[in-house]
């Protein structure tokens, strides 16, 4: 979540959409009045819901609706399988690491490598891991609406076509020149990840993640 009080704009963002790319891209603009903090007891959460943010807006007294709210979403198949492969690796980094080096990280860093490590120990193989994210992960849309399933976004950019989606975003909120992104915690594939599915996760997926599918006409 980035806040520019400036630019009015407040973006929500997704986890595996691209928000580190955009967060470091825009920050050193000098732009950015907030960052979301990584810890779920913030004010202003990382990947807080666009409800939780007007939640903050509201007790700060600030107007809501003169900020543009923007977010990039994704091809719901590839972000599961990308959320899979992110926790793998965080997992391996943890279980890699000695006990000095794991007691020179931050308490975050810590947390997100022990419980990777023991979620890829209780789930061995791709699809039992792929059904647990599937069940248990908020799907796009918990981020984007109000409880009454009302979109609270206005503008949306498509993960899978970065660059047009950031170029537009900045037009809309007045950023210029347009900054070059730079590309941040992407992700590693060994395989397609097409190749991860079968018909019953790819139903799933369908089941869960309609909202977003119908938004942006995404297929497997």
């Amino acid at each position: 979540m980035l806040i520019s009080h400036s630019h009015k704009f407040v973006t929500i963002d997704i986890p595996k959409t691209g928000t580190r790319t955009t967060r470091e891209t825009l920050n050193p603009l000098g732009i950015i009045d907030i960052i979301g903090k990584p810890s779920v007891h913030a004010d202003f959460y990382q990947h807080g819901t666009a409800l939780q943010c007007k939640q903050q807006f509201d007790k700060m007294g600030w107007n809501w609706n003169s900020y543009t709210k923007f977010s990039f979403v994704r091809n719901p198949w590839k972000r599961y399988v990308s959320l899979m492969l992110y926790r793998i690796e965080k997992a391996k980094g943890y279980e890699k690491a000695n006990l000095q080096e794991r007691n020179s990280w931050r308490e975050v860093r810590l947390h997100l490598g022990k419980s990777a490590s023991a979620w890829r120990k209780r789930f061995p193989t791709d699809k039992e891991k792929l059904q647990n994210l599937i069940l248990s992960q908020p799907a796009q849309q918990r981020y984007l609406c109000d409880t009454a399933g009302e979109c609270m976004i206005d503008l949306f950019g498509d993960t899978e076509k970065f660059h047009e989606s950031f170029i537009s975003f900045c037009d809309k909120v007045g950023i210029s020149p347009v900054p070059k992104p730079s590309h941040g915690n992407k992700g590693t594939y060994t395989k397609p990840w097409r190749d991860y599915y079968d018909q019953e996760t790819i139903d799933m997926i369908a089941e869960k993640e309609k909202w977003v599918i119908e938004l942006k006409s995404y297929s497997f």
